[in-house]
């Protein structure tokens, strides 16, 4: 089905299959463009997730158009996340680093590497964390992980790929690629050209960075041809506004 419907694996499920034993995620997050949004929903159903019911995200998100809670009768449930574009658009705003991962048809990708040291730096600036995204940290530092404002150590800014000023790709060399056997023949950068031609940000945090760098300023951007045109999402997030500025055009 991840193949076929383009969708990714998100979430604390995906620490789980990296950290087995460590805790029991309540349910399975799938992430899917709203072009393959009906097919996801119909494999789900013909396997028991025969309950659905819409549940609309609790914030308004530009990147997340609806959210689908399927429930079989052994009591377990998959949430299907709708994104406005590509699959993994939405898992660049996460709240902090150790939740940036996600499983594809092909592997595990993981985006920040301290994740695999049980590291997480938040990636929402200090003065716009929610009481629910508090909730949310404190979670993760139950199960194990530290959640940091900032990465610890003595970095270069721009450079090093824990500073949150650095802008990061899908395809640079920090990213992290577990690939499943039956792909182990396949060059890894072209196995997430099938998640995104281009994928950047940089932190929504990047204020949160010491360093003497001017560049303080979040942003995401993320293709998407599925609709026949190439579309780029770019967020920029100020320091003077407490919301974030979006941004949708042609490239």
């Amino acid at each position: 089905m991840l193949k076929f419907s383009q969708s990714v694996v998100s979430g604390s499920s995906v620490l789980v299959s990296m950290f087995p034993g460590t805790f029991t995620p309540g349910d399975i997050d799938v992430y899917v463009s709203d072009v393959f949004k009906t097919s996801v929903l119909g494999f789900l159903f013909k396997n028991g997730y025969s309950r659905v019911k819409l549940v609309y995200p609790w914030i308004q998100r530009a990147e997340i158009i609806e959210v689908y809670e399927l429930n079989n009768d052994a009591g377990q449930k998959v949430n299907v996340i709708v994104s406005v574009g590509k699959a993994v658009l939405p898992i660049l705003r996460f709240h902090s680093t150790s939740v940036m991962n996600y499983i594809s048809y092909h592997g595990v990708v993981v985006l920040h590497r301290l994740t695999l040291a049980r590291i997480g730096i938040k990636n929402l600036p200090s003065d716009s964390v929610s009481s629910r995204t508090k909730q949310c940290y404190a979670k993760y530092e139950q199960r194990g992980f530290r959640i940091l404002d900032r990465t610890e150590d003595v970095h270069v800014c721009e450079v090093d790929s824990d500073c949150l000023q650095t802008a990061r790709s899908l395809f640079d060399k920090h990213v992290e690629h577990f690939i499943f056997p039956a792909h182990q023949a396949e060059d890894d950068c072209r196995l997430r050209q099938e998640e995104a031609g281009i994928m950047r940000w940089r932190s929504a945090a990047a204020s949160n960075c010491a360093g003497l760098s001017a560049e303080k300023h979040g942003f995401y951007i993320c293709d998407d041809k599925s609709r026949g045109e190439r579309i780029s999402y770019l967020i920029l997030r100020y320091n003077t506004l407490s919301d974030s500025l979006t941004l949708v055009f042609e490239a």
